[in-house]
């Protein structure tokens, strides 16, 4: 299996390969938007009086409170990672798209056709108007 374009041969491994590394930054941009938001909404108060009561919410509240002290950047570090992984998931799924296989990829995960068809539309107007 391979599919031609723009005078580009891709294998299917290469396919395969570019198939995973955008599901794999799918995912982690979506765990980073969840740390984003789950960490975010912690409040250390509260967690300070919910160490008091229990050992575990203690030794839980620990482990989370040098994080949550540096909230800046956490924050900072968690948009980071969520930008890289958005952008990267848009570099290999225009790959595909180009390819002929964005339709199949993107049936399978709403958040990629959310994020990525936007971009590959500008993308694709601009390489029509060369």
């Amino acid at each position: 299996m391979s599919l031609h374009t723009a005078g580009e041969e891709l294998s299917a491994k290469t396919i395969i390969i570019f198939s995973c590394c955008a599901l794999a930054a799918t995912l982690f941009g979506g765990l980073m938007s969840g740390l984003t938001v789950g960490l975010a909404s912690l409040d250390r108060l509260s967690l300070e009086i919910d160490a008091k009561g229990d050992e575990a919410a203690r030794k839980s509240a620990e482990k989370i409170f040098p994080i949550i002290d540096k909230h800046h950047w956490m924050l900072v570090t968690l948009l980071l990672c969520n930008a890289a992984a958005m952008e990267s998931t848009f570099v290999f799924g225009r790959t595909l798209a180009i390819m002929g296989s964005y339709c199949s990829f993107c049936d399978s995960s709403p958040d990629v056709r959310r994020n990525l068809t936007p971009g590959y539309l500008h993308w694709a107007e601009l390489s029509q108007d060369s």
